[in-house]
């Protein structure tokens, strides 16, 4: 505008807010009534409203009932202040200073609540004895100090909380602080934020009432001695429940375990709680031996000092540091029971005393029963850089008054060479290198008639100068011990071994009966008891007892024949594996180690690199592992000791090239993806991984991987196909939509990137880009179960697949290319969960070895004729991968291209 026309800038500012002194004025009122204040206004002279957000407020005497929701900057709770809430539930936020100098607060119980929050950046103090009452809810997100040397208490009545959030700090010190909870009311240190007490404190109640409090740890606890910390937490259902982590200094916790007055470091059902506790010169005072003190699955103790109880130990101890020096000693005054997931975390630095982590346990210890030859737990052992000790040279990590029998890890982990042995002697667990015992798989053709001496290989990985005993046991599988014909071998006269020093070889004997009957390769276990093991190591990192496989290899079936193993569903009877020859014969069954009760099916199979087989089993805790001929070689995969999976239906699985295997999960309808999890463990069973993926109705039910090693196709009992990158963690685009309904189950890729899935009415063939390419049936292929159709797998051939009906038990080989019939059979009452073809084909047929190129363009249509302009014929090609296309090939042609024959030039 012309400078003749510039107009003056006004500026509007608002009037500046006065920062006022508040003081109640009255016996009982309420607080929005300006005249009920003394103090509040923003010139001199009465009072003309209520405190605002910069003003103190300060209630030293009569009843303040809250029917606003105020924000102050700072509140005063006097002496003989009443703090109450009129109506519905109030809000009081104080953004500077909060104290609480006596008084009490209060609501109408099952009414309303007063929420008090403390603002970020504020500060709290305990001046005087104060209470909380009636479903008073203090949320401090400032720096909040509880405690003095006098004992002055702050007090929570009847389900009152003060909650300790996310970056905040919370502090009971000075020589005898108190925090009472009474009735149903609780402390929570939530994760992110810090709670530290010094010297003496008291949390809960001297004499605990019948419904008691809590104390939730889920952030940082630290504790600084000299002093103890009492924490009388009464009723049946409260406790300490230390989910966090917890560090104890010179100190002692005072939790005691007697039936009204629990203190439990755990969460309240037992889950994995994640928590960690150090001692640093510390005792964990728990009510003596005869209280049993749990340390649940996912937690850890760890450091130097006492624990006075007996201990449950499901989650890690580990004396000392956590991992490497300083070394420590904890002193458990009871016994020390380990469990399947238990964890003994120890470091060695030398034989000599002081230089490495020990347990004292006061009386039993007990790890694995006489009946189990796995053992429980796990033992962890790291050597420090430099610390190499000779073959034997034995270090006695903890000690004890008595050992269960036969008590046994179920693993040990030692970051060494050589590998470690431990050895539960009469009063000490001695560690020391071991030479490794392994037992041989071994495989000779039956014979018609007569035994055969089928010899297991027992061998010592070097010579030693100690005698190394060792018991072998079998188990049946499809070959069972007996006289001919019923029976397959026959059971030795002797099942304990004995290396002398030096030998390094011995030798089990099985004789096998020959005889005609038409069998398939058969298969039965050998087993090295773990427990029985003296002087020897079953191996770092190797769990379980070692096992082998005698295959009796069949002479009365063709060179060349091949199986089909098909999971059966045959109601409350007959659940079991059956194997067929491809074209039809019955074989065997396999034993499934199931009961026959409902929803306890064979359903998904799938055979590892090494050639073995396992299968799910619907409804049961875990899968179970066989051979390639049925000896079963773990019959709790994944669940025992180490996998801890919490299975709700596991019915299908894939394994990758480096053995590892995915298991994947149907649910009920509609389940959270959170319970349908498909869960990754190594070869030994131990859990990996848990992919949370998006799902249909059904969980993440059926699924096979790329070849690529990381792209996870999978169904949901919809009618779409979904994918997941299991290297990445992501979510890839959905495959394919609107199958033929009402479900789609079992799917499997082809070498050519290909997918086939089948639905209850028919198998659809999806290109790579999950095009529809061709659709069977369940009338075209035989199936007239109105059921229908349910397993799926791919012959080797390459060019025909298998399907079976999911009631009527019949079994079909079908031509891809035509949809037409070459086979089937039934297999008996009962319908098909599963269906596994020995030498299966899919897509990682193609990386071998992870390094094969990508696939040769496959033509959709082989000849589309004559070149119009040549005589030359040319061929419609898919790449089925941007990434495999041929540089010169232009971006747009990257689903389709055309390929010329040298006439067309």
């Amino acid at each position: 505008m012309p400078r003749s026309l510039a107009l003056p800038l006004i500026l509007l500012l608002p009037a500046a807010t006065h920062a006022a002194t508040c003081t109640w004025n009255t016996p009982s009122g309420n607080w929005s009534l300006a005249s009920n204040w003394s103090g509040c206004a923003d010139a001199a002279g009465p009072s003309t409203r209520a405190p605002g957000g910069t003003d103190i407020a300060v209630l030293v005497n009569g009843t303040a009932n809250l029917d606003v929701s105020p924000t102050v900057a700072e509140f005063e709770l006097g002496n003989n202040g009443l703090l109450s809430v009129v109506g519905p539930t109030k809000t009081f936020d104080v953004t500077s200073k909060l104290r609480f100098a006596g008084g009490h607060a209060t609501t109408v119980l099952g009414s309303n609540q007063l929420l008090l929050y403390l603002h970020a950046g504020g500060t709290g103090s305990l001046l005087a004895p104060t209470t909380l009452e009636n479903a008073v809810f203090f949320e401090n997100s400032g720096t909040l100090t509880l405690g003095s040397a006098s004992g002055v208490a702050l007090t929570l009545l009847v389900a009152s909380e003060v909650r300790n959030m996310p970056g905040a700090t919370a502090t009971l010190a000075g020589g005898n602080s108190r925090l009472d909870l009474d009735g149903s009311s609780q402390l929570v240190n939530n994760a992110g934020a810090t709670l530290t007490i010094s010297g003496n404190a008291l949390i809960g109640r001297a004499t605990p009432a019948a419904n008691g409090a809590i104390l939730q740890n889920l952030g940082t606890m630290v504790f600084n001695g000299p002093g103890t910390l009492n924490m009388p937490l009464g009723g049946s259902f409260s406790s300490f429940m230390q989910y966090g982590d917890l560090t104890v200094n010179g100190a002692t916790v005072l939790c005691s375990q007697t039936a009204t007055d629990k203190c439990l470091f755990r969460s309240p059902n037992g889950a994995p709680s994640g928590s960690i506790t150090r001692l640093n010169n510390a005792t964990l005072q728990l009510g003596g031996a005869a209280s049993v003190f749990t340390l649940s699955d996912g937690s850890s103790l760890s450091g130097t000092g006492t624990v006075d109880a007996s201990i449950q130990l499901r989650g890690k101890i580990a004396p000392g540091a956590l991992a490497g020096v300083p070394y420590g000693t904890l002193v458990v005054s009871g016994a020390v029971t380990v469990q399947e997931t238990a964890i003994v975390d120890l470091d060695l630095g030398g034989s000599a005393s002081g230089s490495y982590d020990r347990i004292q346990v006061g009386t039993s210890v007990s790890a694995g029963f006489p009946t189990s030859f796995d053992g429980q737990g796990r033992l962890v052992l790291r050597l420090v850089n430099g610390y190499a000790p000779p073959l034997n040279a034995v270090v006695p990590v903890m000690t004890y008054a008595s050992v269960a029998a036969g008590a046994s890890f179920h693993r040990i982990d030692a970051n060494y060479a050589l590998d470690y042995a431990a050895r539960f002697a009469p009063t000490a667990l001695e560690v020391f290198p071991a030479p490794r015992i392994t037992i041989d798989d071994v495989s000779l053709v039956e014979g018609a008639t007569g035994t055969t001496p089928m010899g297991f290989s027992i061998r010592l990985s070097q010579p030693t100068t100690q005698a190394v005993t060792v018991e072998v046991r079998n188990r049946d599988g499809t070959a069972v011990t007996g006289l001919s014909p019923s029976g397959d071998y026959l059971l030795p006269s002797d099942y304990v071994f004995t290396f002398a020093p030096g030998e390094v070889l011995k030798t089990q004997v099985y004789p096998v009966n020959g005889d005609a009957v038409v069998e398939g390769d058969e298969s039965f276990a050998a087993d090295l008891y773990r427990n029985k093991v003296a002087n020897a190591a079953i191996g770092n990192g190797v769990p379980g007892s070692p096992t082998a496989t005698g295959t009796i290899l069949t002479d009365e079936l063709a060179p060349g024949t091949r199986f089909v193993l098909v999971g059966k569903d045959n109601g409350t009877t007959g659940r079991k594996i059956r194997r067929y020859t491809t074209g039809g014969t019955y074989i065997d069954d396999w034993d499934d180690r199931m009961p026959n009760a409902f929803g306890d099916i064979v359903t998904g199979m799938c055979f590892a690199p090494d050639g073995s087989v396992l299968a799910t089993r619907f409804a049961w805790p875990g899968p179970i592992l066989y051979s390639r001929f049925g000896a079963i070689l773990d019959e709790e995969f994944a669940r025992h000791p180490l996998g801890n999976a919490n299975f709700s239906n596991h019915e299908s699985c894939v394994f990758d090239h480096a053995g590892n295997v995915y298991i994947g999960q149907a649910g009920g309808s509609s389940s959270p993806d959170d319970q349908v999890p498909v869960l990754k463990f190594d070869r030994y069973g131990t859990r990996l991984d848990t992919l949370v993926l998006p799902t249909g109705t059904r969980g993440t039910d059926w699924i096979d991987l790329s070849g690529d090693g990381c792209t996870l196709y999978y169904t949901s009992e919809d009618t779409s196909i979904r994918r997941y990158n299991v290297c990445t963690h992501a979510v890839l685009p959905m495959f394919a939509t609107g199958l033929t309904p009402p479900y789609c189950y079992a799917l499997r890729l082809r070498p050519n990137r290909e997918v086939l899935v089948a639905c209850q009415e028919a198998v659809h063939r999806l290109s790579p880009l999950g095009v529809n390419l061709h659709t069977y049936t369940r009338t075209s292929i035989g199936e007239t179960d109105a059921s229908g159709l349910f397993a799926m797998n791919l012959d080797p051939d390459g060019t025909s697949f298998w399907t079976a009906g999911a009631n009527s038990g019949n079994v079909y080989h079908v031509d891809i290319a035509s949809g037409a019939v070459l086979g089937s059979f039934n297999s008996g009452q009962g319908g098909v969960a599963g269906l596994a073809v020995y030498d299966e084909l899919h897509d990682d047929v193609i990386f071998q070895d992870g390094f094969d190129p990508p696939p040769a363009l496959v033509p959709i249509v082989t000849k589309l004729g004559p070149h119009p302009e040549a005589d030359c014929e040319r061929e419609t090609q898919f790449w089925p991968d941007v990434r495999d296309m041929p540089p010169f090939v232009p971006a747009w042609m990257s689903v389709v291209a055309v390929r010329e024959d040298d006439a067309c030039e």
